[in-house]
């Protein structure tokens, strides 16, 4: 049987995470580790979309079939900082409208 969404993403563990120093984060706090703990995954995504690019690419001669593959990874790391980007100009925004 194929597992359900929750338990394909782990999702128990995952939002266990969130507890801060002493098991119970102030809301401030749940905020900060929860911004960055998905900037360290965005990274993570990043890291692997150019490795994977890299490794079709590091080669003496390269299939022209095989460069759509490079450039998708590519572009997944381009819309990637594009997406962290307009997440950070929409809480600048929300910042300085309170």
């Amino acid at each position: 049987m194929a597992p359900t969404y929750g338990e394909y993403l782990r999702l128990e563990e995952l939002l266990a995470l969130q507890q801060g120093h002493d098991g119970s984060p102030s809301s401030d706090e749940l905020h900060f580790i929860i911004v960055h703990q998905n900037f360290e995954l965005w990274f993570k995504l990043v890291i692997s979309e150019l490795r994977a690019a890299r490794d079709i690419l590091d080669c003496d001669y390269v299939a022209e079939t095989r460069i759509p593959r490079a450039v998708h990874h590519l572009r997944r790391v381009i819309e990637t900082f594009r997406s962290g980007r307009r997440w950070q100009t929409r809480r600048s925004s929300a910042a300085s409208r309170s």
